[in-house]
């Protein structure tokens, strides 16, 4: 009697999920639900919310949230309320700060050129009409849950539809013996990077063995159940996700052939956006196109830039030693804090950003230089970024800036036959590429302060600022 198996027999985790077997993981499958999940609702435009409350009623009794995903949500739920409230008046504030940096540059110009005093008053006109009316539509569309609905229960629609949708679907919490056998194999898993959440190992208190808890709890469920076990999550660490060339293709196959050695059926991992855009043939649920978007949007907010990404504003740069500040702000970075954590590490190091608003804008250039990833969870160090951190390699941040920043390039070629006065001229004049003068300064100052503009013959080095620039930079530097 032959003993042979097929191709795929014992190696059943290195199928790719089909369609097929992700409609049946949504009809049939245990459905766990991560914290991240449940705290994106209060983030969620009204009909998005909407759309993904329809399909997890749908799951029925098959929907499960581990205990910890339930401690982790209450206590994470006031901050992510007062973060998600008035967001929009937030950024239509900040339409009205470009506002007048618009008319500042058009000032600039008239100053130059000298057109007709009524032609520069019908612009100015136009300009403060067109970004009044943009602010008040943003605001407009405002759906955030109120700030005052972390006091009161009830105003907050997101709790008053999670409480009897999760009744009798949140597990018990485990005894001590359980809890301290969990927290022992999460340490274990940690220092010899066997997933999940050996990207926590640095978080501090408990936090580094939350995403444990989460897979033990949830694998343990649906042993018992003897069901496929689909978790749905909107974390994007690969200590979950199997990632061949940085693109996400389900769990990490490690998870998988752990859960179906134990006696697993199979194990899926998904995205909120990608449940909703399943669950439309899958569960016969009307779907609207802006859900499945709106949910990628709050996904991918904060998330590692690409090369068209911004640079923002020094936290101290008159000084024109940028890359030890980056390093500073790099180095806040490195025990994956929780986004609060590491704000407060950055306003410590620069003691002259006062306001969490602030720094959060100017950690953007970390997130631009390819240095960190930043979720709504915790912010994370690249490989990039760990080196830096680790060396403090100039090389490394120059080479990073000339293939992450866009019109470095060109700068640095405009450099080359330009003199200094003439290229400054150009910046400030908005005349490189439609950059405006505000980016095309701050990428030319960085630029300078990195050495990757040399001078010419006869020119000062360093920090020395150009006159041409000078009154951009009165404001570079302050505190917005």
């Amino acid at each position: 009697m032959s003993t042979h198996g097929g191709l795929s027999d014992g190696f059943e985790y290195y199928l790719p999920s089909t369609t097929e077997s992700t409609h049946a993981d949504l009809t049939e499958g245990l459905v766990v639900v991560d914290t991240n999940v449940l705290l994106n609702l209060y983030r969620y435009n009204e009909r998005t919310r909407s759309d993904l409350m329809k399909v997890l009623a749908k799951f029925g009794d098959r929907l499960f949230v581990p205990h910890q995903v339930a401690f982790e949500f209450w206590e994470r739920r006031e901050k992510v309320i007062h973060d998600a409230s008035g967001m929009s008046q937030h950024y239509a504030d900040e339409l009205q700060k470009k506002a007048s940096m618009a008319l500042d540059v058009l000032n600039e110009w008239k100053n130059r050129v000298s057109p007709p005093a009524t032609f520069v008053t019908e612009v100015r006109g136009k300009l403060e009409k067109v970004f009044a009316e943009v602010a008040e539509q943003v605001r407009s569309l405002d759906t955030s849950i109120p700030a005052d609905a972390a006091r009161n229960a009830a105003d907050d629609e997101v709790l008053n539809e999670l409480l009897p949708l999760l009744r009798g679907r949140v597990g018990a919490a485990p005894d001590d013996a359980t809890c301290r056998a969990d927290d022992a194999e999460a340490q274990r898993r940690a220092k010899a990077e066997i997933p999940p959440g050996y990207k926590d190992d640095k978080k501090p208190g408990e936090k580094p063995f939350g995403d444990y808890r989460v897979w033990a709890q949830a694998c343990r469920e649906a042993l018992v159940r003897g069901l496929p076990l689909l978790i749905v999550t909107d974390d994007r660490k690969e200590d979950w996700w199997h990632m061949p060339h940085n693109k996400r293709f389900g769990p990490r196959r490690e998870l998988s052939a752990e859960f179906t050695k134990s006696g697993g059926v199979r194990l899926n991992l998904m995205t909120p956006p990608s449940v909703l855009l399943h669950a439309r043939e899958a569960l016969g649920i009307e779907i609207a196109d802006e859900s499945v978007q709106s949910a990628k949007t709050v996904r991918v907010r904060g998330a590692n830039r690409v090369s068209s990404a911004f640079l923002e504003k020094m936290p101290s740069g008159r000084d024109g030693q940028y890359a030890e500040h980056i390093l500073t702000m790099t180095r806040c970075a490195q025990s994956n804090p929780d986004v609060e954590d590491f704000i407060d590490a950055f306003m410590e190091a620069f003691p002259s950003i006062t306001r969490p608003e602030v720094a959060r804008r100017r950690v953007g250039t970390l997130i631009a230089l390819g240095l960190i990833e930043m979720d709504d969870d915790a912010v994370r160090l690249t490989s990039d970024g760990e080196a830096y951190a680790r060396d403090g390699d100039v090389e490394l941040l120059r080479e990073l800036f000339m293939r992450r920043v866009k019109h470095a390039e060109t700068i640095r070629d405009l450099a080359r036959t330009l003199s200094r006065e003439e290229l400054s001229e150009r910046i400030y004049g908005g005349q490189v590429d439609n950059l405006s003068a505000t980016q095309g300064t701050r990428i030319y100052q960085y630029m300078r302060a990195l050495d990757l503009i040399p001078p010419k013959t006869g020119e000062s080095t360093g920090p020395v600022m150009d006159v041409e620039l000078d009154h951009a930079l009165d404001a570079e530097f302050d505190e917005d």
